[in-house]
């Protein structure tokens, strides 16, 4: 038998292999392969990859440059204060919560956020309410539900005022744009602070059309961005605010943002990173508004096309693709399908071709345009679409994805029924559990799919038989879930059935 080569690095090897095949990629991160670097960035990620030294900075002490950077990023989003992270929007999560919660506040926190609020809530044992959010509607752009009804969060602070702050997600993996003003001045009456997770919305500041939905321009209090999904920046780069009046008022105090910053943070975490944050604020600033206004005429356009197309090929598959609304991140695009299977299918043939996209799910393809991109790359889009969806057949399943949509639905739209904190779960023995007989016990694990890293089932969840069907359902339409087999089981600690 040959000898392994000692040099074969398997996880680089498939990086490299996947940047070979896909030199196009609708996917974060939004520098699109270093398109929106100056070269001699791109030239040199390895040389300016360096831990703290004299002639750098520190993350964990900032100097004069980071100091910089960061009143730089507070005139450019319009913030009080802002902190340049190199540990992705989770670190901010968890620090924003921590600073504004404390240990042994409660936190209110929508059932679609992010993963990263249930690692913060589990890591600190923190008690949680879970906020009552809208029905799913029937609109395959807007999957996710909507946010909280200000009246019902209104109920909810004046009945636990052990409350002491609140978590929204604006806009969401899909698009989807909250209503953060009216929640903020609840938030506000009550003297609380609104954070918000606007992982997905740090573009907004630099499009007319999007900056009054900015979070901070609606009154949140603390802000927390990924840098790395829209704007051209290495993975990881993140951005944390808050607002001049939180500051002002005391609901939000730097120092505190500062402390637990330093607990979360790592001893040497990435300048390189942070840099980048630093960059892409700068580019965007010169380059967004022009950038975004040719990528949503660009989608427009294609849009037109491939109406046109079909119109006069009927064999042109069904397809449809997103439009502006209100209430959505134009620059957000999305492409439904009316068959089961169809969304694997062509997520897969784009990818044959060179294309890679962010993300499917039963019903649509998730694509993330970088600002390095132009009208010319929607176009090759474009040329591929026309010649792969006439293999695609007409919605003869549209049923089958509508029980889809219900059972996504009533997954993030139930109330909640924890037979336990999540915290709870470390140390309690767990095996495998298949579906089918899972009914009764209690989730070890967050079931979620990833992206968009949003908990169907959270850890401590008590199974019953309608979370059961629902998941059989998505798990029958192809929606891949982590833990969709896993439950903690107990019979020493009294959790859950054995």
């Amino acid at each position: 038998m040959k000898p392994p080569d000692p040099l074969f690095a398997p996880l680089l090897d498939r990086l490299l292999a996947a940047g070979a095949a896909a030199p196009l990629g609708f996917h974060m991160p939004g520098h699109a392969a270093g398109r929106a670097w100056p070269p001699e960035l791109a030239a040199r990620l390895a040389a300016l990859d360096c831990t703290e030294t004299p002639l750098t900075d520190d993350l964990n002490a900032p100097g004069a440059a980071l100091e910089a950077a960061c009143r730089l990023a507070s005139q450019a989003w319009g913030a009080g204060r802002s902190w340049l992270l190199a540990g992705g929007s989770t670190l901010g999560i968890r620090t924003a919560v921590l600073a504004a919660v404390g240990r042994h506040g409660t936190l209110a926190v929508e059932r679609g956020a992010h993963q990263a609020a249930l690692q913060t809530v589990s890591l600190l044992n923190l008690p949680f309410r879970l906020l009552p959010q809208p029905a799913v509607a029937a609109d395959w752009q807007r999957p996710l539900p909507a946010a909280v009804d200000p009246e019902q969060l209104d109920t909810l602070l004046r009945q636990d005022p052990g409350i002491r702050a609140v978590l929204l997600t604006s806009p969401d993996y899909y698009g989807r744009i909250a209503p953060v003003r009216p929640l903020a001045d609840v938030c506000h009456r009550h003297g609380l602070p609104l954070l918000v997770d606007a992982a997905h919305g740090a573009h907004f500041a630099y499009i007319p059309e999007l900056k009054e939905y900015c979070a901070l321009c609606q009154g949140a209090d603390l802000v927390v961005q990924s840098a790395h999904k829209t704007l051209p920046a290495l993975t990881g780069a993140a951005l944390l605010h808050v607002s001049r009046e939180a500051l002002e008022t005391g609901r939000v105090r730097a120092s505190a943002v500062e402390a637990a910053l330093g607990l979360w943070q790592g001893s040497s975490p990435s300048l390189l990173i942070a840099a980048t944050a630093d960059w892409a604020r700068a580019w965007m600033t010169v380059n967004a508004g022009e950038r975004a206004a040719e990528l949503i005429r660009a989608w427009a356009a294609l849009g037109e096309r491939l109406a046109g197309e079909r119109a006069r090929a009927p064999v042109v598959g069904p397809i449809r693709l997103s439009r502006p609304a209100p209430d959505r991140d134009p620059l957000r695009f999305l492409i439904g399908c009316t068959q089961v299977g169809d969304t694997a299918r062509l997520a897969a043939a784009l990818g044959g071709q060179g294309i890679a996209i962010e993300f499917h799910d039963h019903r649509r393809l998730v694509l993330l345009p970088s600002f390095a991109h132009g009208a010319g790359d929607i176009g090759r889009l474009g040329d591929a679409l026309a010649e792969l969806t006439a293999g695609l057949a007409d919605g003869e399943d549209e049923p089958r994805l509508v029980a889809g949509d219900r059972a996504w639905g009533g997954l993030l739209g139930r109330e909640a029924d924890f037979a336990c904190h999540p915290s709870q779960l470390f140390d309690v023995p767990c095996r495998r559990l298949p579906l089918g007989d899972s009914e009764g016990a209690v989730a070890a694990r967050a079931v979620r799919p990833y992206p968009p890293g949003i908990p169907l089932l959270w850890p401590g969840e008590q199974v019953a038989a309608e979370v059961l069907r629902d998941l059989a359902v998505l798990a029958d339409l192809g929606v891949a879930g982590d833990g969709l087999e896993l439950v903690k089981t107990g019979q020493a600690a009294g959790l859950c059935r054995v």
